[in-house]
C-alpha cells in the first residue's frame, strides 16, 4: 500500500465537506507523478470517509481498501478475458458477470 498511516488519520479527521471537496480535487485534477495506484487508494481512502460520515460504511479502511483493491483485479481480470474472446464469448462472459444466465 503506498497510503501512508499519516494519510490515514489525516483524512479518519475529516469532516464531510472536507472530505467532499478534497475527494472532488483528487478525483478531478492530473494524475501526479505518484501514479495510478496512489491515485486510486486516495480516491478509495477519501471515498471510505465519505461514506463512514453519512453512516453507509461501517468496517475500518483496511477492510474496506482489501475490498477495493480485490474488486478492482477482478475487473481487470475480466476487461483482459474481454477484450480478446469472441462476439459470442463477450456475451457469454457478460451475461456470467451480471447474472443474466439461468
Amino acid at each position: 500500500m503506498l497510503l501512508s498511516a499519516a494519510d490515514i488519520d489525516a483524512v479518519e479527521r475529516m469532516e464531510l465537506r472536507e472530505a467532499n471537496s478534497v475527494w472532488y480535487d483528487v478525483v478531478q485534477r492530473q494524475w501526479p507523478e505518484t501514479g495510478y495506484e496512489r491515485i486510486m487508494q486516495r480516491a478509495w481512502l477519501l471515498n471510505w470517509r465519505i461514506a463512514t460520515l453519512k453512516g453507509t460504511i461501517r468496517e475500518p479502511f483496511t477492510d474496506y481498501f482489501k475490498r477495493c483493491s480485490d474488486l478492482f483485479i477482478a475487473e481487470a481480470a475480466f476487461m483482459e478475458r474481454y477484450k480478446i474472446a469472441s462476439p459470442t464469448e463477450q456475451a457469454a462472459l457478460l451475461a456470467e458477470k451480471f447474472g443474466l444466465t439461468k
